[in-house]
């Protein structure tokens, strides 16, 4: 993958790291990486078994049909220690909506056969199903128990009727930590009826991967949409498989289609796979070959033989070369094709064909205060709210996540290849309490419509846009300039309080408020976040919580709150448990509601220091202005922290 940042970091690790020193806010890290494209490449012979012998004299990578020179090449292998061994990701995609009922017996005890045989612990697996609706039945994992039963669940017709099969477990692990996913209830609170209003929003700046909604389904829509709603579908999983670092693998199991695929919609999908670093490999794939072909994967020519195919596959992902290269120069966002080759004869060679640029993200330390000031002192006030939540990554960084509304009305739209098209530029800047300049980020949001139509229903509501970035603790101010191509909108400024967390302490992070909950389509939401590259997903229970760029709220509105405990392991056998409390103050601090306390005993933790809440505001609260205020808690009084936000419900 591409990157070439300058990230304004005050510590080097990228997941929670309970162990490490604080980092010294006074002192700015500034981390350089190099401009490298990394290629994924696995070389086998004509039986089928992996190459091993090869240098970097015998691969030669051509981008967009030329040559470029190998920096480097490594072999990336699981019989290495386990703790050295990298990671290997693996989808198994049932299209429930083209197998009948005795193929999908038979594929899924294939797959739970496939799955208890090769079951490790650097080998993570996940289950799709595509029937009634896209459904990520169980996410990433190396544990055989959950995988099992996940594909036992079998989809008839694509009506969304549920079958269980019996399989057997063979091989279960050890429980692997990692980021856990809890919704908490309190009074006032069903996650599992968080919904929100469709609005028509083009792009969320670095939002994340896009929603796949539940109604989205090719029962709703018809049988001849089904094949349409497939590719959507595996088009969203591609891209929100696309935060994870290396190689990934996607096995399409399906009884394929009858007409062709639309080849705008398969050149998107492949385009999305090669950006995300996704192999395909199709089973039936009569309909679907160019995908394979297109990813780097293959096809799947004998499902009789499932096991042995999948076992092949997971064989040639198991040992594979990692080539480099330092590419031309492009401009952010570009598109480019690639083809490895081999010199040795009667070989197969699979690898990525093509990559995405991506534009940095994070902060880079640069401009005077002077240059701050001056351009502060001669821009118009953005109309527009913003709010800055944020969340640790490692003992004393925070992840700030910040999220805009900005109206609308002034974005200008051109036409491109005759359709609406107008391109935002967004600019921040955090300054200490000093005013001295903690570092500056740069973006660029390109909307595009099909009609003017839909450009002018966006014109009608705010925009909603997000950015994330690493701040250590201390006193900030945020100030975020907008740009509609050469209009200065103007700009927007709000403070910011980073409270220290020495990542060996009970934590807390900031609070989020949010409008919006979308059924999960991310399968990196659960993963440790050391194991991804930018974004990084708000995710409670089964829905991911889209941060607001406001704190006020109609009395219509969905009204979410999310925040994070982070609980680091403990020496003590039995450590005691955290209780938290939520209580509403008015503005002069007086209580106005007890909403009680939720003790951890309920938490499903399984290991990870991470603990993931969202609730509502109680419908009960009368139109006016609020503070929330949330206490963490060890049960045995030993730690505890607060947080507070302020918000406002209209009337």
């Amino acid at each position: 993958m591409r990157r070439a940042c300058l990230v304004f970091l005050f510590a080097s690790a990228a997941g929670i790291a309970p162990s490490q020193e604080p980092a010294e806010p006074s002192r700015t890290v500034i981390r350089a990486e190099t401009q490298l494209v990394l290629v994924d490449a696995s070389v086998a012979d004509k039986k089928g078994e992996p190459v091993h012998d090869l240098t970097a004299k015998d691969f030669h990578v051509w981008e967009d049909g030329k040559e470029q020179t190998v920096a480097s090449l490594s072999v990336e292998t699981a019989t290495v220690a386990p703790e050295k061994s990298s990671k290997h990701y693996l989808v198994l995609f049932f299209d429930d909506s083209t197998l009948q009922m005795s193929d999908q017996l038979t594929i899924r005890r294939d797959a739970a056969r496939f799955v208890g045989a090769w079951a490790a612990p650097d080998r993570y697996i996940s289950v799709i199903d595509f029937g009634a609706g896209l459904r990520i039945t169980q996410g990433f994992t190396s544990l055989t128990a959950p995988l099992t039963q996940a594909i036992s669940s079998v989809q008839s017709g694509g009506q969304g009727t549920e079958t269980t099969i019996q399989m057997t477990d063979r091989n279960q692990t050890a429980p692997q930590p990692g980021i856990q996913s809890l919704s908490v209830t309190i009074p006032g609170m069903d996650a599992s009826n968080a919904q929100s209003s469709p609005r028509p929003v083009a792009n969320r700046g670095r939002g994340g991967p896009p929603a796949i909604s539940e109604e989205q389904t090719a029962a709703q829509s018809g049988k001849p949409f089904a094949q349409q709603d497939l590719l959507s579908g595996l088009q969203a999983v591609a891209e929100s498989l696309g935060s994870i670092r290396g190689r990934k693998t996607l096995v399409l199991l399906t009884g394929g289609s009858a007409s062709a695929p639309s080849a705008t919609q398969m050149a998107a999908l492949i385009s999305a796979c090669n950006a995300a670093n996704v192999a395909v490999y199709v089973a039936n794939p009569a309909s679907y070959k160019s995908l394979a072909d297109g990813t780097g994967g293959g096809a799947i020519l004998n499902v009789n033989d499932l096991v042995g195919q999948l076992g092949r596959i997971a064989e040639r992902e198991d040992e594979r070369y990692v080539l480099s290269y330092e590419p031309p120069e492009s401009p952010a966002g570009s598109c480019h094709n690639l083809r490895v080759t081999v010199d040795r004869p009667s070989v197969d060679v699979e690898a990525r064909k093509g990559y995405c640029s991506a534009r940095p993200a994070g902060l880079v330390a640069s401009a005077k205060p002077a240059e701050i000031n001056t351009a502060r002192a001669n821009e118009p006030k953005l109309a527009a709210s913003l709010q800055l939540p944020y969340f640790y990554s490692s003992a004393n960084v925070a992840r700030v996540n910040l999220a805009m509304e900005i109206a609308s009305e002034g974005v200008k739209f051109d036409k491109s290849k005759g359709k609406p098209h107008a391109e935002l530029h967004v600019a921040g800047v955090a300054t200490k309490s000093d005013g001295s300049v903690a570092g500056k980020f740069d973006d660029a949001v390109k909307l595009d419509f099909e009609t003017a139509k839909e450009a002018e229903a966006f014109a009608r509501q705010p925009y909603h846009y997000e950015y994330q970035f690493d701040l250590a603790p201390g006193q900030y101010r945020i100030r975020v300039t907008v740009a509609s191509g050469a209009t200065n909108l103007g700009s927007v400024e709000a403070p910011l309080s980073v409270e220290p967390w020495d990542g060996r302490r009970l934590g807390l992070s900031g609070v989020a408020f949010s409008k919006e909950a979308r059924p999960i389509a991310d399968l990196a939401a659960t993963l440790d976040d050391s194991l991804l590259e930018d974004h990084r997903a708000l995710v409670a229970g089964s829905h991911q919580i889209v941060p607001s760029g406001s704190s006020r709220f109609r009395r219509t509105d969905l009204r979410l709150v999310y925040l994070e405990i982070y609980d680091p392991p403990r020496a003590d056998p039995n450590p005691s448990g955290i209780a938290l409390r939520i209580r509403f103050l008015d503005q002069s601090g007086n209580l106005k509601r007890d909403a009680g306390s939720v003790n951890s005993a309920s938490f499903p933790r399984q290991g990870s220091p991470v603990i993931p809440v969202a609730f509502n505001l109680p419908d009960s609260l009368e139109p006016g202005a609020y503070r929330l205020e949330v206490t963490a808690a060890r049960t045995d009084g030993a730690d505890s922290v607060v947080r507070t936000a302020d918000f406002e419900i209209e009337p």
